[in-house]
């Protein structure tokens, strides 16, 4: 019995359709690498690359001079659908790790979603508060919860979630411990209010950070002594300003994140 010629050039179709989609699912990503935008590779560089486009792994990664180590990435192919790269990843850096769903849309822009992980806050302090007047270090751990993010450079930096910062303390000359700090970030317009409490330690922390869309910030902190015994805090206290009625100093301090 002879099949249609309709059917069976739909066969012969559906059979070229799923040896394609088996050649692409298997596409090695070291290939692929070498076929992304120059303009990106300036940003980027990726070493010891395995797996597929599809789902891979690379040893190295440097992204704007910072490096991080394995990388592990598994692509969605309904977010191509939409003209997206969309990528569930889990990153390892030596100051811990994070894992997390982040849609590409473009050079400059990018979405997040369940963001979590675990990272010394020694890398944050590196990263985020070198430009401070006075030089201190951030110790502890840091757990963010992230539901969303979104960033796109110079307009929109939207935050949705939270960081515990456990064991916290600030060491400058003298190290002030925090106990447990907890941020809590919400969207505001084009940036985000980020709340900031802290439980616990010789030093209160109350107050918030507000980041603006093009990655500028405003910091504004009431900081109370719990521990009278503490004449180094009393002091460290009182070079930042005078006390109110309720015994807080005040502390503000405008900067800018350091995103290229």
């Amino acid at each position: 019995m002879r099949l249609p010629q309709k059917k069976i050039l739909g066969l012969i179709g559906f059979g070229l359709g799923m040896y394609l989609l088996f050649l692409i699912a298997l596409f090695p990503a070291a290939l692929g690498w070498q076929w992304l935008p120059p303009a990106l590779k300036q940003q980027v560089n990726l070493q010891g690359i395995s797996g597929s486009i599809w789902s891979g792994r690379v040893a190295i990664a440097t992204v704007n001079g910072y490096e991080s180590g394995p990388l592990r990435w598994q692509l969605s192919p309904f977010s191509l659908l939409l003209g997206h790269l969309g990528i569930d990843a889990q990153i390892k850096i030596p100051a811990g790790r994070i894992q997390g769903r982040i849609t590409i849309i473009s050079d400059n822009e990018f979405e997040a979603e369940d963001v979590s992980g675990e990272l010394l806050a020694d890398a944050i302090s590196a990263l985020s508060i070198r430009q401070l007047p006075v030089p201190v270090m951030l110790r502890g751990k840091m757990k963010p919860e992230i539901k969303s993010l979104r960033f796109h450079k110079g307009q929109t930096l939207q935050i949705q979630g939270g960081v515990k910062w456990l064991n916290a303390s600030v060491e400058g000359v003298q190290s002030f411990p925090l106990g447990v700090v907890e941020l809590k970030a919400e969207p505001k317009k084009q940036g985000s209010r980020i709340t900031i409490r802290n439980n616990g330690g010789a030093l209160e922390l109350s107050g918030n950070l507000q980041l603006n869309g093009n990655g500028s910030y405003q910091l504004n902190l009431g900081l109370l002594n719990r521990d009278n015994q503490r004449q180094d805090l009393k002091t460290m206290l009182s070079m930042l300003g005078t006390p109110d009625a309720t015994g807080r100093v005040h502390f503000r301090y405008n900067g800018k994140l350091p995103i290229r």
